[in-house]
């Protein structure tokens, strides 16, 4: 069985252009902070109210939108949400959201949130991750770790934090078929939204666009 990331597609040709949406809109007010995170239980604030977007004139209305602003979310279509229902799917949000374009006020489109669950670090094969002191943005590999824990992970990160060095990360994660989406993007990890070859599958079955999967290496996500 193979796995894949989730991401945005860059075909210019379905998309228009790239992001789709970079900034917001200027004809409707914003009535909370434009930025939104999530807290330290892993949630959004159900009370908060997206501001309204303005999607470029050249992009492409399609199921999946690139948006810059809207963070460790997925601006899906309510057609794309209606077959992500028909997944597995861990605890997840959803927020209306709204936007402009070509003049016209677009909404049928929804934040899609996965739930952070401290429990998706049980998925990280430590024995097989590798860690590296690095120079220059990663350029330059000084030294090779092996850790066992996010808590060391963090730690190293902190020792980093105020000196010339990084921390680079390849983190080889054991497959797990108990969800067929998940968010792992998760300080101190950032690997992305990850998903089964089922929901590959059935979301080209059905048509939607925006998307596109990358497969990831048997070597970067092995049977259990």
């Amino acid at each position: 069985m193979k796995t894949y990331k989730l991401e945005n597609s860059l075909d210019l040709k379905e998309v228009g252009v790239y992001p789709q949406i970079q900034e917001f809109s200027l004809s409707y007010p914003i009535k909370q902070k434009p930025y939104f995170y999530q807290g330290e239980d892993g949630r959004f604030d159900e009370s908060i109210e997206f501001p309204v977007y303005k999607m470029m004139n050249k992009a492409k209305l399609t199921d999946l939108i690139s948006n810059v602003p809207l963070v460790d979310n997925l601006m899906i279509s309510s057609k794309c949400f209606k077959l992500f229902q028909n997944l597995k799917l861990p605890e997840y949000q959803i927020f209306p959201l709204k936007f402009e374009y070509k003049r016209n006020l677009i909404e049928d489109y929804l934040a899609f949130s996965i739930v952070k669950d401290i429990r998706f670090f049980n998925y990280i094969s430590w024995e097989k991750s590798r860690f590296y002191k690095t120079l220059n943005y990663h350029k330059i590999i000084i030294e090779e770790y092996s850790l066992n824990s996010v808590d060391e992970v963090i730690k190293m990160q902190k020792e980093f934090r105020d000196s010339e060095f990084g921390l680079k990360t390849e983190i080889v994660l054991k497959y797990n078929n108990n969800y067929d989406i998940i968010n792992f993007r998760r300080h101190p990890m950032s690997i992305g939204f990850i998903c089964s070859e089922l929901a590959k599958e059935e979301i080209q079955n059905a048509g939607l666009s925006g998307l596109d999967f990358v497969e990831i290496s048997p070597e970067l996500f092995i049977q259990k």
